[in-house]
C-alpha cells in the first residue's frame, strides 16, 4: 500500500500529503452526461467529502484533501488495471 499512496502523491498538484499518510480514500465518478449530472454529483461527492472529515474530526484523526485532475486519474486508473 505504500508505493500506492507515494504513486497517487504524484498525480496531480495538491496530493503530495499522501506520500505519509496511513490511509487513502478516493471517490471515483462519473463522467456527467445528463443535464443537471454534473452538479448532482459534485453535491454528493461534497457530502462525502463532509462527513469523512467530520468523522476524522470526531475520532480525533487528520484528514487532507486532494484532487487529481481527470487525465492523470484516468491514465493512473488504466495502468492499475493492466498491471
Amino acid at each position: 500500500m505504500p508505493e500506492n499512496l507515494w504513486e497517487l502523491s504524484r498525480v496531480g498538484d495538491w496530493p503530495g500529503h499522501l506520500a505519509g499518510a496511513a490511509a487513502a480514500v478516493a471517490f471515483v465518478t462519473p463522467d456527467a452526461s445528463r443535464p443537471g449530472e454534473r452538479e448532482s454529483i459534485a453535491f454528493d461527492r461534497g457530502q462525502c467529502d463532509q462527513n469523512m472529515m467530520l468523522a476524522a474530526m470526531r475520532a480525533g484523526d487528520d484528514l487532507g484533501v486532494a484532487r487529481v485532475a481527470p487525465r492523470k486519474r484516468r491514465k493512473m486508473l488504466r495502468a492499475k488495471e493492466q498491471g
